[in-house]
């Protein structure tokens, strides 16, 4: 049985009075994001989103983990 306070978030410090959606059908998850403007319908009836010149994407961007193969080849 899911314990209420996971339910909410607190675990996790979300405690907020904000509404928080939780696995929503697709058509609510399209519903609201036509009612708060953050996307529009195609003529074919898909859901497109405008993210500007950002698309949450960085190929650029290069991560190195300490792990046994770098943790001696590299000045930490």
């Amino acid at each position: 049985m899911t314990n209420l306070k996971q339910k909410t978030l607190e675990y996790i410090g979300l405690n907020n009075k904000m509404a928080i959606h939780w696995n929503l059908p697709v058509c609510e998850l399209v519903l609201n994001t036509l009612l708060s403007k953050q996307g529009e319908l195609t003529d074919t009836g898909a859901l497109a989103c405008d993210t500007g010149k950002f698309t949450g994407r960085s190929p650029m961007d290069k991560f190195i983990v300490v792990d046994k193969i770098t943790e001696n080849k590299i000045w930490w």
